[in-house]
């Protein structure tokens, strides 16, 4: 085999490689924030099947981690995603943009948004100390129990459900919602 055939045979080997190597890895694909504008709508309807729901207009804390531009810059489209606010049955909730480092104990929230990079203890210690709600737009965070509840809408709605966050921040859903997410 000449030069030239052992460069197409090492060209097609490395092909077939990368090739299977890419299919091995796990794809993720770059959004502008970790919740969409649809993702905030179906959290609204989650909201709704709080147990207990929520009866009032509120705040809606969305946290982002200090420092980080990224993080930020993912809170203000969270909470531009809200409008004029987010309707809940009769209550509509405004957003207020909070650094994680002064989310203190969440006192004066109903619930809490996570942008990217700020889920952790202080965000599941806030929804702890006073029964609310933490979703973010990653499931690994929700899985790894620093966040109760995470929407993905695209290509198609899934929301995951940490049983056990919620149990511990006191957190209860109606039974209808239950029959619509994946729990674990």
């Amino acid at each position: 085999m000449g030069l030239g055939g052992r460069h197409v045979w090492l060209r097609h080997l490395l092909t077939a490689s990368l090739g299977a190597l890419a299919l091995a890895l796990p794809m993720r694909v770059a959004r502008a924030a970790t919740l969409t504008p649809k993702d905030v709508l179906i959290l609204g309807r989650i909201f709704g099947f709080l147990d207990p729901a929520v009866a009032a207009d509120g705040v809606v804390a969305v946290v982002y981690a200090d420092g980080n531009d990224a993080s930020r810059k993912d809170a203000e489209a969270i909470a531009g995603y809200f409008g004029d606010g987010l309707k809940v049955g009769t209550a509509t909730l405004k957003p207020k943009l909070v650094d994680v480092a002064a989310l203190g104990d969440g006192a004066g929230f109903v619930a809490i948004i996570a942008a990217q990079g700020a889920s952790g203890a202080a965000v599941m210690a806030a929804a702890k100390a006073h029964n609310i709600v933490c979703a973010s737009g990653e499931v690994d965070q929700v899985q790894a129990g620093k966040c109760i509840v995470a929407i993905r809408s695209d290509p198609k709605v899934e929301i995951t459900l940490n049983r056990a966050a919620a149990s511990a921040a006191n957190v209860g859903f109606a039974a209808a919602f239950r029959m619509m997410i994946h729990e674990f």
